[in-house]
């Protein structure tokens, strides 16, 4: 991404979700954005950083497994 600022199709396109979904996230404020004018823009840097601050990583935990027999 070497764009100064996007629209709304390059983050759409990165993160696999639909146009139409960003403009709710705008609408309700749930996604990092510029305006300028009357244009939604984002800024590279930020959507990056929102991706990151969004995405679930798996615990590292330990999974006790029980046999059939009931058996502790």
């Amino acid at each position: 991404m070497n764009k100064l600022l996007l629209d709304v199709k390059q983050p759409s396109e990165l993160t696999g979700v639909s146009i139409f979904t960003f403009y709710s996230w705008i609408s309700r404020k749930r996604v990092p954005y510029v305006k300028v004018g009357r244009l939604i823009r984002f800024e590279p840097r930020k959507i990056e950083k929102w991706i990151e601050r969004n995405s679930v990583e798996k615990k590292n935990r330990m999974v006790t497994i029980w046999s059939q027999k009931g058996e502790t």
